[in-house]
């Protein structure tokens, strides 16, 4: 007996679309006693289950590299202009599904004839665009010099000087940009043939089938004309976007509202592991693995293990000035990069201290300049082994005429800016309040930390 369809019937009509990735929906057998199983019934019980774990791995966690995937040179000194190394790793693409490679393996960036015509057509684009834009610039500056031009005046003829163009500050120097992406692909490999007991097709009295499936990565190289911005980001001056010209958002949705189900593939069902260019001068290969997807479990994330104070507790000045040298240290779990100027790492924007002023708010203490300590070096700063970050206290903030003691001593580190050994931030939110034992971290990159302690008088 066929069920009635209601005005409203949730089963009835159901088509959903999902760009980038087949997303059918999820549905499991129902069995009784006396069902007749096929081959499909079973195929569809694994597939149900392997779609329940991609939805929840692609939704729940998202795309990127869990370990490995390392992309080396190769160990031959002469394979070195064509050929890189990729070493084991595991993986989840946009789909949800497992990328698993236990061998390393060598792939050559070679220019095949295919490869050299489609460089050719993406670099005639680019002539194309590029003359399009150098003729708008000039109409423009055409049109510009009409307005500023004087009007004509009676007697002897002058010709004004010739106006120049006001002059553009140097752009920073441009990286070099990828000729080539390396891709991790997931591919299934049919293997195990073995003879049909049953064949659907009675006029073929002898048939193979395949027994099982392999799942395996396929390393691709492809032309960077192939990959896009919203992928790999490339080189970006600074932005001088006018403010005026109105842009979509989604500011009109509630807060309380959820992104949509589309879950696009910015660079389709594969992983960039890396883009690839060639040095001109020694036409040996590199790469940059800056914009690839890493996803760090909570327990491989380097946190904060110990400051050299009790947080919320007190300290002496004698303790702090003796005993600690008038510094703040704090532990890491790994070594961290070295600083980049103040772009990342430790430095004074990242690594600051404040005390609790006679107003009543927080007032930021001013590192001392290195030639004003006894070592002479810079502050904060990372310690040789680059596990400790240090930031000493001016002395005359500890024992002149405006100390500190009878205040609170703030700490604050912006750790999404700390960039571990492996490139991956430091997760510093405080929990708990237990820096010495628990440590920090919440199971993502990044985040504030942030301690104080009680400065008293002996």
């Amino acid at each position: 007996m066929s069920r009635a369809k209601e005005p409203f019937d949730p089963c009835a009509g159901t088509e959903t679309a999902f760009p980038g990735c087949y997303r059918p929906p999820l549905e499991r057998l129902r069995f009784w006693n006396g069902r007749f199983l096929v081959a499909r019934d079973l195929r569809d019980q694994q597939e149900d289950l392997i779609r329940r774990l991609e939805y929840h791995q692609s939704f729940g966690h998202g795309e990127g590299i869990l370990c490995g995937f390392q992309v080396r040179e190769h160990p031959r000194e002469e394979c070195r202009d064509r050929w890189i190394v990729v070493e084991p790793g595991m993986a989840y693409d946009c789909c949800g599904r497992t990328l698993w490679m236990p061998e390393r393996r060598a792939v050559e960036i070679a220019r095949p004839e295919e490869q050299k015509r489609a460089e050719a057509d993406h670099h005639t684009e680019e002539e194309r665009r590029r003359a399009e834009e150098e003729q708008h610039k000039a109409e423009q500056w055409q049109e510009w010099r009409q307005e500023q031009k004087p009007p004509e005046q009676k007697g002897p003829e002058q010709r004004p000087p010739e106006e120049k163009p006001p002059e553009k500050p140097p752009e920073p120097e441009k990286p070099p940009e990828p000729e080539w992406f390396v891709l991790a692909c997931r591919v299934e490999c049919a293997t195990d043939p073995m003879p049909a007991l049953y064949a659907d097709d009675l006029c073929d009295p002898i048939r193979h089938e395949h027994g099982r499936l392999r799942e395996d990565v396929a390393i691709r190289v492809v032309p960077a004309a192939e990959i896009s911005d919203a992928c790999w980001p490339r080189y970006r001056p600074v932005s001088d976007v006018d403010c005026t010209h109105p842009f979509e958002d989604d500011c009109h949705i509630p807060l309380g509202d959820t992104p949509p189900c589309e879950h696009r593939c910015a660079c389709g069902e594969c992983l960039v592991l890396a883009g690839v260019w060639r040095e001109r001068e020694t036409g040996r290969l590199r790469w940059d693995t800056t914009h690839r997807k890493v996803l760090a479990p909570p327990v491989n994330l380097t946190r904060i293990t110990g400051v050299n104070w009790p947080h919320g507790g007190e300290v002496s000045l004698q303790e702090l000035m003796h005993q600690r040298k008038g510094q703040l240290i704090v532990r890491f779990s790994r070594p961290l990069r070295h600083t980049d100027g103040f772009r990342t790492g430790i430095n004074r924007m990242t690594f600051t201290a404040a005390f609790l002023g006679p107003t009543g708010a927080f007032e930021q203490i001013v590192p001392p300049e290195p030639e004003d300590l006894e070592n002479g070096e810079p502050t904060p700063r990372l310690s040789p082994n680059r596990r400790c970050a240090i930031f000493d206290i001016p002395r005359n903030l500890l024992r002149g005429r405006i100390a500190l003691v009878g205040t609170f001593i703030h700490v604050r580190l912006l750790c999404d800016f700390l960039i571990d050994c492996h490139g991956r931030a430091v997760s510093g939110a405080h929990i708990a309040g237990d820096a010495n034992g628990r440590g920090s971290g919440n199971g993502v990159q990044g985040g504030v930390f942030e301690s104080w302690f009680y400065l008293k008088a002996g």
